[in-house]
């Protein structure tokens, strides 16, 4: 996607030396995984968009693995993107991607623990280059803001872009956790990449 093309993570796991043996079908593959995974927030309610796609939120919401469908819907959707990395990925890529997969668990499980079974999560936010500073992804942050607060829940999520920082301080959340991927990897000539972890507190609507 345009909108992370510059991202620092996104040039982490993808811009590798053995990038070059599967551009094609990784291309293809992103696209379709993107697409399964959009649809999947779509038909779970957890979807948001500006002016049809200018900007886009997807949640991640825990309780809804609560039912049934949702749960298998979700169990084959995590199969069908582990099987498009499986077949579309680099070696390069593919390890670089369970570095970020066990970074971020690792972190989840010490600071976050058992409120991830209820937080809500903002798993994808981006917005066009065209489109930025309109205040579309600030509306998107609110409403998942305001349906956090509705149920008495932190918001959550994860950033790898510097300059997201004060943004989302300004929009109530601050930091729980810093980790970095790419520190020992001699195969990665850039710095070691940030990924934050951001907490909102819920605000007491009731008065």
């Amino acid at each position: 996607m345009r909108s992370i093309a510059h991202d620092p993570l996104n040039l982490y796991l993808y811009n590798t030396p053995d990038d070059y043996k599967y551009r094609a079908r990784w291309q293809v593959g992103r696209k379709v995984k993107l697409f399964v995974q959009y649809c999947h927030a779509v038909y779970s309610g957890t979807a948001w968009t500006v002016n049809h796609g200018d900007s886009i939120m997807l949640l991640a919401d825990p309780t809804l693995e609560e039912r049934p469908l949702n749960k298998i819907l979700s169990r084959f959707v995590t199969w069908i993107v582990r099987l498009i990395n499986w077949y579309c990925l680099s070696a390069e890529q593919q390890k670089r991607t369970a570095e970020l997969i066990s970074g971020m668990q690792n972190t989840f499980e010490a600071f976050l623990g058992e409120s991830m079974s209820h937080i809500l999560e903002i798993d994808h936010l981006a917005t066009a280059p065209e489109c930025q500073h309109r205040g579309y992804a600030t509306a998107l942050v609110q409403l998942a803001a305001a349906l956090a607060d509705a149920r008495g829940v932190q918001l959550e999520l994860t950033s790898s872009h510097p300059a997201n920082r004060h943004f989302y301080q300004s929009l109530g959340f601050k930091f729980l956790h810093t980790f970095y991927v790419g520190a020992e990897n001699t195969s990665w000539a850039g710095a070691p990449v940030s990924i934050d972890l951001m907490v909102r507190d819920p605000k007491d609507i009731s008065t």
